[in-house]
């Protein structure tokens, strides 16, 4: 089994099915690259939490953040209480965080060599 990635990102007050497909997008990429994903949001769909309380939502989602190996931020993490929690609780209990759209391809960024006279 490969390892397991929960994804965290901002999903309170924003479309529902724009939420969805961001999730799910990042979710292909990481099972594009061996990983497990646990889709927060398809959990609180599937388990018919989305009229839910918010804090009764997160009760529900740490745990299974405590059974990632890594967690990936999405660009829109520091506008959500509840990515911020998943955020500091994986550092907590030194679960690795990643922030993919802050990552830099040294491709993009090539050092270069300027000559004087």
């Amino acid at each position: 089994m490969g390892k397991i990635a929960y994804i965290g990102g901002k999903v309170s007050k924003l479309n529902i099915d724009a939420v969805r497909d961001r999730f799910r997008l990042k979710q292909i990429e990481l099972e594009s690259m061996g990983y497990e994903v646990i889709n927060p949001v398809e959990l609180v769909i599937s388990h018919g939490l989305t009229n839910e309380q918010w804090n009764v939502i997160m009760k529900f989602l740490l745990p299974f953040l405590c059974e990632a190996d890594v967690l990936f931020l999405l660009p829109c993490w520091k506008f959500s209480n509840g990515a911020m929690l998943e955020r500091d609780t994986a550092t907590r209990l030194d679960i690795p965080v990643k922030y993919p759209h802050m990552e830099v391809k040294w491709e993009e960024h090539q050092t270069y060599t300027y000559k004087t006279a």
